[in-house]
């Protein structure tokens, strides 16, 4: 032992809160994220009951599978053999239509209804907002803050979007694959609301697969309360507010008008390698 250390401060650690809020805003699209990739994975390893759906979940690693499946989910997504396929695998159910005796008929009925659009939401956000997912979760690639956006009469503007955002690079197709600056605003409470949900669905998938790989016994199983999903996706209005106009995100493209040409051309061709990967 060479010696001790002391590591002390004479001001006390204060959290700010405004930093507190960035910093919730950044774990909750990662975590959102982390859920919905899991939920969809395993929905797409149990989807055809195949004999070892852990091979499956393997497969889906291959370029490009994943994304390929989530695609053809969102395709399909208006298909009534889908609420067949959700209501056997986070149910326990033979068909969408054949609830379980002990459920009320309303609540299977939500509890689909629900099922669907919570799988979906999570198949668009995955997709949509890889970008996204990508920068908050290497963290360095994307700038927390508090940004604003306003639009109309300064006193009553027809919309004012603030709060907790990530900036980050993306690139977007016109002419060409060209670099932009996007800004997110994010729903932290929403967010973390939907995870509750997926986790509860989660749940309800090993249920269900326990039973039918490994004999276990019946569970308990707990239809998504459509209600509060409908809370979390679409919050009321409240009478102070009138209306809601809600903006995700603002893009403006990169200024490339002070560059030389060959230093343009060399941003476009890392622009469009970016988005063939």
């Amino acid at each position: 032992m060479i010696g001790t250390t002391r590591i002390c401060s004479e001001e006390p650690f204060e959290v700010d809160e405004e930093e507190m809020k960035e910093f919730t805003a950044l774990e909750a699209i990662v975590l959102f994220h982390h859920a919905a990739e899991t939920l969809l994975r395993l929905f797409f390893a149990l989807e055809e009951q195949p004999p070892c759906p852990w091979l499956v979940v393997a497969g889906l690693r291959a370029p490009g599978e994943f994304a390929k499946r989530v695609t053809e989910l969102r395709n399909h997504s208006k298909d009534e053999a889908l609420l067949d396929r959700l209501a056997s695998i986070f149910y326990g159910a033979s068909a969408w239509n054949r609830r379980p005796l002990a459920c009320d008929e309303e609540v299977w009925r939500q509890g689909i209804i629900g099922l669907r659009r919570l799988v979906i939401t999570c198949a668009i956000r995955v997709q949509d907002e890889a970008a996204l997912y990508n920068s908050a979760k290497h963290g360095l690639s994307a700038v927390t803050g508090q940004a604003g956006i306003a639009f109309g009469d300064p006193g009553k503007p027809l919309f004012d979007i603030k709060g907790p955002s990530l900036t980050y690079l993306e690139t977007r197709k016109t002419d060409r694959w060209r670099w932009v600056e996007t800004t997110s605003w994010i729903k932290a409470d929403r967010d973390f609301g939907l995870v509750y949900l997926i986790a509860d669905q989660l749940r309800n998938l090993w249920g269900v697969a326990r039973m039918r790989y490994a004999g276990a016994d019946g569970i308990q199983i707990h239809p998504v309360d459509l209600k509060r999903l409908d809370r979390f996706l679409n919050p009321p209005v409240t009478e102070e507010e009138g209306y809601r106009f809600e903006v995700p995100s603002f893009t403006q493209p990169l200024m490339y008008t002070d560059l030389p040409e060959d230093a343009r051309g060399r941003l476009d061709v890392r622009a469009t390698k970016s988005k063939s990967k």
